[in-house]
């Protein structure tokens, strides 16, 4: 169950200063604007959120969710190739923007992103990091919950306890859609221009396959929402394992991933080694026969 972070990691193009482990980074003249104008809007957002949920929002119960969230997005994973993290949050997510609404779900996103981002290894790294995870997550977030009540035509399930399962399909797809499409775009604009490639090689080397997990998570709960309407011990019961039992299978996913990845390069780099090797021959080989012909005709 992916939310997909940015880890600021070292691509290729930024060097060490020497006596520091600061990052001297060549950036890309549009990476400061993107992530200005993506961080204003994100928290934007976000205060529109804290402000509506503050003065007439939703039953307290969110906050559960919300701190759960808090809890397990402090268990990242890393994204082999490149320096991208996911976490287990969506899920929590999308049950509160179900049963509780868009601003508790996008505040629940906002925690999630807080909570993996400081645990990135330098002060730096989590002063850069932190303010766009927690922008874009909650920008997404508040997005995919908007088309999902628009799609839907009604309100939260703690004010609609009549809604199924079957009305929320549709909208239900569309939340986990927007969301995905949202998340990872805006993360792989980010990583492009700090590894100076192109964003749609990016997205679609990397984030591609990220997108089965946003579904899952949407299915996991919708089907809590519906089923217990109201945040009860009997659906911690029930999601708690459900989070555990996916963190440790997307774990195990990313470590034969990362080996695999691990094996082409290894594969590249035999490869690179063989045809360095066949052009030294080659030239040893054109040097030889051009001596011996020079030596044949003087």
């Amino acid at each position: 169950m992916g939310e997909i972070r940015w880890a600021l990691g070292r691509p290729a193009g930024q060097c060490h200063t020497s006596g520091s482990d600061e990052m001297v980074s060549i950036r890309h003249p549009a990476q400061f604007l993107y992530l200005a104008a993506l961080e204003l809007a994100g928290f934007s957002v976000i205060g529109l959120c804290v402000y509506r949920v503050a003065t007439h929002g939703p039953s307290a119960q969110w906050l559960i969710l919300a701190a759960l969230a808090a809890i397990t997005g402090a268990f990242t994973l890393n994204i082999p190739g490149i320096n991208l993290k996911v976490s287990l949050g969506d899920a929590l997510v999308f049950t509160n923007i179900i049963l509780f609404g868009t601003e508790a779900g996008t505040i629940t996103a906002a925690l999630d992103a807080l909570t993996g981002s400081l645990r990135l290894p330098s002060v730096s790294r989590r002063l850069r990091a932190t303010p766009f995870n927690m922008a874009g997550m909650a920008l997404s977030a508040y997005v995919a919950g908007r088309v999902y009540y628009l799609l839907l035509g009604g309100g939260p399930i703690f004010q609609s306890p009549s809604i199924g399962l079957q009305q929320i399909i549709l909208p239900l797809a569309a939340l986990a859609f927007v969301d995905y499409l949202l998340n990872s775009s805006s993360v792989a604009v980010i990583a492009a221009l700090q590894a100076k490639k192109p964003i749609y090689r990016v997205w679609n080397e990397n984030l591609l396959w990220a997108s089965a997990p946003y579904f899952a998570s949407a299915s996991v709960a919708a089907l809590i929402a519906v089923n217990f309407q109201s945040i009860t011990p009997a659906m911690l019961a029930v999601m708690v394992p459900i989070l555990l039992a996916t963190y440790l299978y997307y774990r195990t996913y990313v470590e034969k991933l990362d080996k695999e990845i691990s094996h082409l390069r290894e594969l590249d780099a035999v490869r690179e080694r063989a045809s360095e090797a066949l052009r030294q021959s080659e030239e040893k080989y054109r040097a030889f026969f051009e001596e011996d012909l020079a030596g044949d005709y003087i």
